[in-house]
């Protein structure tokens, strides 16, 4: 019995790993769906990069006149950013990191010397937490702190008169956790909520599970990030209602 186990177990590992990796984001699908209900979409994304790599949201933002707000700290991402956004109508850039206060913080990012010279994938991971960068491998020397603006979810609503947020869209490194509870303290909560899991400690996961599914929340998973439905949102799906 035990071999036959051991055996069953073998062959579903391989077979786990056979199947390729997801070339089509659950954001992207949630994002399409709720774009054929309504055009009176808020998108906010935390975490926004240079807007290109690793972004699920860009392709609707160059498509569509949905009103977005990215928010991002670092000066060589933000300025990628301007570039792209920059004459867009409909889209709104926030030199600041999501924090639980207003303020400045201190930021920690690769130095784009040595062996990151040109490298896009560096300045995807500053974090407010600079082991998360020696986890990815990046020598202390190659680390360096810096003082960005901050602010919070309420902040940011305010400071754009913000009456929803329908999309929220979170890569924090590591920190994505604080900022969905922080988004869960804002009336309406957000309809959907994506964020990236695959940082967070065991405590932290648990901890925003149930945070989410107090809040009113279902949720599937990819292999990096969880995307987050409100039971509102899910409703109307099933009804194939307007959102």
């Amino acid at each position: 019995m035990l071999g036959l186990n051991k055996k069953l177990f073998d062959t579903r590992r391989s077979r786990r790993k056979a199947v390729p990796q997801t070339t089509f984001s659950s954001v992207q699908l949630a994002m399409a769906y709720y774009l054929t209900q309504s055009q009176d979409v808020v998108l906010v994304q935390v975490g926004a990069c240079d807007g290109v790599h690793g972004d699920p949201i860009r392709p609707f933002l160059e498509k569509t006149s949905i009103r977005a707000i990215l928010v991002e700290p670092l000066d060589s991402n933000f300025e990628k950013l301007e570039k792209l956004y920059g004459e867009s109508a409909n889209v709104s850039l926030v030199q600041a990191a999501i924090s639980h206060e207003d303020g400045d913080s201190t930021f920690y990012r690769g130095k784009e010397v040595g062996r990151w010279v040109g490298s896009n994938w560096v300045g995807q991971v500053a974090s407010f937490d600079k082991k998360h960068l020696h986890r990815h491998g990046l020598r202390p020397e190659e680390i360096e702190a810096v003082v960005v603006p901050s602010m919070t979810i309420s902040t940011l609503c305010n400071r754009f008169g913000l009456q929803k947020i329908d999309f929220l869209q979170v890569d924090a490194e590591g920190f994505d956790a604080e900022v969905v509870k922080m988004a869960l303290d804002v009336s309406p909560v957000p309809s959907v909520i994506n964020f990236e899991r695959m940082h967070l400690t065991t405590d932290a996961i648990e901890d925003l599970f149930r945070c989410l599914k107090d809040h009113g929340y279902q949720w599937t998973h990819d292999t990096y990030d969880t995307l987050a439905l409100h039971n509102r949102f899910v409703e109307k799906i099933q009804c194939g209602s307007q959102v």
